[in-house]
């Protein structure tokens, strides 16, 4: 079911303030806009701190796409011993690293032993600005 919104086609400045013309308001569809693979994908919500350097801050939600193929650079949510994780997929010289976004966390380096899969792209976050710390 289609989720439309209006849509103010104006750059909002966070700088210093913009001069606001006649902008006509045109509705837009949420789920067009955010949703490319609608049966593959998740709305997942986080905890912990180790992503906020990715501007992913606890309490966030991300969509994750699992039908999309994972590259270097990416952020995934992946499945490791058991458990949900979400990293920085880095693919380098045949070596797999999952990176936090968090100098307080160590990279993970995913040996054959940690039966680690990739369970889905991250495609969109969102943050509620009353849980910004």
């Amino acid at each position: 079911m289609p989720v439309k919104i209006l849509y103010f086609p104006v750059a909002v400045s966070a700088g210093l303030p913009a001069l606001v013309a006649d902008y006509m308001e045109e509705s837009t569809d949420l789920n067009e806009l955010l949703i490319k693979n609608p049966s593959s994908t998740f709305l997942v919500k986080i905890e912990g701190e180790s992503m906020v350097d990715f501007h992913i801050p606890p309490f966030s939600k991300v969509l994750v796409d699992r039908s999309r193929h994972p590259s270097s650079g990416d952020i995934i949510v992946g499945v490791m011993n058991g458990e949900f994780i979400i990293k920085q997929l880095c693919i380098a010289y045949g070596t797999v690293m999952l990176v936090p976004g968090n100098p307080r966390y160590k990279t993970i380096h995913v040996t054959e032993e940690m039966h680690f899969s990739v369970w889905g792209v991250v495609t969109q976050i969102f943050i509620d600005p009353k849980n910004i710390i």
